[in-house]
């Protein structure tokens, strides 16, 4: 718990920790990680191929090459899906009524707006609000 009540204090100046010590001492579990949003689609086989990817596996991208990305594959439906390590633990535990909470930044754009929707639907409890001139993934 102790890890939670300082959580206030290790931004003090960007002011997005919204989780008071008396809202923090109510926690089970609280984890600390990156706000990721992963998007899933499904493409044809040969628009994989082109892509030069591998199957089943995850490749970090620079914003541009994310940018030629989303392009490329702009006429199939992305679905976002809000996860990390770290996150997809909490949200396991907040599944079977751990009252959990997770630390992360998160952007004040689309993708964040999402992650921090996302994650209040499945019962995580976010002390962090969108901070204002980052996107996700800074």
């Amino acid at each position: 718990m102790e890890l939670i009540k300082k959580c206030q204090c290790l931004h003090p100046a960007e002011r997005h920790c919204n989780m008071s010590t008396r809202e923090s001492s109510k926690v089970d579990l609280y984890g600390l990680g990156n706000a990721i949003v992963d998007l899933i689609l499904q493409v044809s086989e040969e628009d994989f191929t082109a892509l030069k990817l591998n199957k089943g596996g995850m490749q970090l991208v620079s914003a541009a090459e994310q940018e030629a990305l989303f392009t490329k594959l702009s006429r199939y439906k992305m679905l976002p899906a809000s996860g990390g390590s770290a996150a997809n633990t909490i949200i396991g535990a907040a599944g079977l009524g751990v009252k959990a909470a997770y630390g992360c930044r998160v952007g004040d754009d689309a993708f964040g707006k999402h992650y921090l929707s996302e994650m209040a639907d499945l019962g995580v409890i976010l002390p962090s609000s969108a901070i204002a001139g980052i996107q996700a993934g800074e």
